[in-house]
C-alpha cells in the first residue's frame, strides 16, 4: 500500500479504518476507545457492529460512523446458539464490509473477537492487500471450556484450530494484558503481539477526593460492571451480616445488569439487606466518576480459575484511577501487574471477610497501597496505551 501523508483536504485524504465487533459498539468501552484514538490522530472510523432492535443502521457516534447488522444478541445463551449466532453475523460482516469497501476502500480493517473466524469476514479487503488485524480480548479455548464445558481433547483442539487459522489470516495481532498473551504464546510461539491493556480514558475518568473512614462511619463498598455467577457478587452479599457482627457498618453499590442479577437481588432480600445494598442497573462509561467518588474500596470478586487467571479487570484499572482502595481475587494476570502493597488479595470466602475488616480498621495503609497502585497503572495509561495504537497501525499500513 502506498505511502499516505494525513492532511487536512478532503474525505479521501484521511486513511480509513474499518471495524468488525460481534457485540454493541456503545456498550464497549475497549472498541470505542480504539475508535476515538484513531478519529483523534485523523483517521476516519467505521463499525460494523450488532443492533439491539431500535437502533440506527448507520449512526455517528462521536465522530465513529457507526453500521449496525440486522440482528442482535440470542436470549438463548447455549452451544448451538452462539453457533448459530457467530456464522449469521460472520455472513453478514462479510457482505457488509465488502459493501463498505466498494464504497471506499480500507487502510486497515480490525477484527475484535470473539469468535476469531470472524476475521475472515474481511476476506474481500485482505485480497486486495488491505491489513487485517485481529483484536483478541479473548482466549477462546478458554472462554468456551469454562462456559460451556469444552474442556475435552476434541474439543480443545477444534477451538485451537480455529484460533490457529484466524491469527494466520491476519496481518497483525492484538491482545489485552501479559496473561492471555502467555497462553498464546504457548500455543503460537511465533505469534507476535501488541499489548493493548484495558486501561481507562483519564478523559472520562479522573481521581475524585476519596473520604476518610475511622471505624465509626458507615464503610462504602462499590461493585460495578456485568453481573454473572462468575464475577462473585453474591459471595459479598452473603457475607454483610457477619461483617456487621465484626463491627463493620458497611453499605454496597451495585452498578451494572447482567444474568445473575435477580438472584444477587433476591439474595439481598432474602437476607434483609435491601436497606444496605443498592442496586442501580446499567450506566453509562462517563457515569463512573460521579458513582465511584464518595466510596471508600472497590471489590473484584472473580472466581480464580483458568478463565479467571487470565483477567485484569477492567474495573481494577478504574478504582485505582479513581483513588479507591481495590480487594480483588488473586487472580494470576493481576499478580503479574499488582503486588499486595498496592492491591488488597484474597482467595477464599474467609479471606474475603478478612480483608475486608482489615481494611476498614487500617484505612491509613489502604490509602497508601492507592498510591503505588497510580504509579503501577500509569505505565498503561490508556493514552500510552493509545499512542502505540496509533503507532502500530501507521507503520502496518505504511501511513506517514
Amino acid at each position: 500500500m502506498a505511502n499516505r501523508e494525513m492532511t487536512d483536504g478532503g474525505k479521501n485524504s484521511r486513511p480509513v479504518c474499518g471495524m468488525l465487533l460481534h457485540a454493541y459498539y456503545v456498550r464497549d468501552p475497549r472498541v470505542q476507545r480504539e475508535a476515538r484514538a484513531l478519529r483523534e490522530a485523523g483517521w476516519r472510523v467505521k463499525v460494523i457492529c450488532l443492533n439491539e432492535g431500535s437502533e440506527a443502521v448507520r449512526e455517528d457516534v462521536d465522530g465513529v460512523e457507526v453500521i449496525r447488522c440486522n440482528m442482535g444478541r440470542s436470549k438463548v445463551r447455549s452451544k448451538l446458539n452462539y453457533v448459530l449466532e457467530y456464522l449469521n453475523f460472520i455472513v453478514r460482516s462479510f457482505f457488509r464490509i465488502l459493501a463498505e469497501e466498494f464504497r471506499e476502500r480500507h487502510d486497515v480493517v480490525i477484527v475484535h473477537n470473539m469468535p476469531n473466524a470472524l476475521v475472515f469476514s474481511a476476506l474481500g479487503p485482505r485480497l486486495r492487500g488491505c491489513p487485517v488485524v485481529l483484536d483478541m480480548h479473548d482466549a477462546a479455548p478458554e472462554v468456551f471450556a469454562s462456559l460451556f464445558g469444552l474442556n475435552s481433547a476434541f474439543w480443545q483442539r477444534i477451538l485451537a484450530l480455529e484460533e490457529r487459522l484466524a491469527m494466520s489470516f491476519a496481518s497483525g495481532l492484538i491482545t489485552v494484558n501479559r496473561g492471555v498473551e502467555k497462553v498464546f504464546r504457548k500455543r503460537h510461539p511465533k505469534a507476535e503481539f501488541l499489548l493493548l491493556h484495558n486501561s481507562p480514558s483519564s478523559e472520562h475518568l479522573r481521581q475524585a477526593p476519596v473520604p476518610d473512614y475511622d471505624g465509626d462511619d458507615v464503610f462504602r463498598i462499590v461493585f460495578h460492571g456485568f453481573v454473572h455467577e462468575r464475577y462473585g457478587l453474591h459471595r459479598l452479599i452473603g457475607m454483610f451480616p457477619e461483617l456487621e457482627s465484626r463491627g463493620v457498618r458497611a453499605t454496597l453499590d451495585v452498578h451494572g445488569d447482567g444474568p445473575y442479577m435477580d438472584s444477587v437481588v433476591a439474595l439481598a432480600s432474602e437476607l434483609g439487606l435491601t436497606d444496605v445494598v443498592s442496586f442501580h442497573g446499567r450506566f453509562q462509561p462517563e457515569d463512573l466518576a460521579a458513582f465511584l467518588s464518595g466510596k471508600h474500596l472497590g471489590v473484584a470478586l472473580y472466581y480464580k480459575d483458568d478463565l479467571g487467571d487470565l483477567l485484569l479487570p477492567v474495573k481494577i484499572l478504574e478504582y485505582i484511577q479513581a483513588g479507591l482502595p481495590v480487594l480483588s481475587s488473586n487472580l494470576a494476570t493481576v499478580q503479574e501487574y499488582f503486588d499486595d502493597e498496592s492491591v488488597c488479595l484474597f482467595e477464599t470466602d474467609e479471606e474475603l471477610l478478612a480483608q475486608i475488616v482489615n481494611i476498614a480498621n487500617d484505612y491509613a495503609a489502604a490509602r497508601r497501597r492507592v498510591i503505588k497502585a497510580r504509579e503501577i497503572g500509569a505505565q498503561i495509561a490508556w493514552e500510552r496505551e493509545a499512542s502505540s495504537y496509533v503507532e502500530y497501525l501507521g507503520k502496518l499500513c505504511n501511513i506517514a
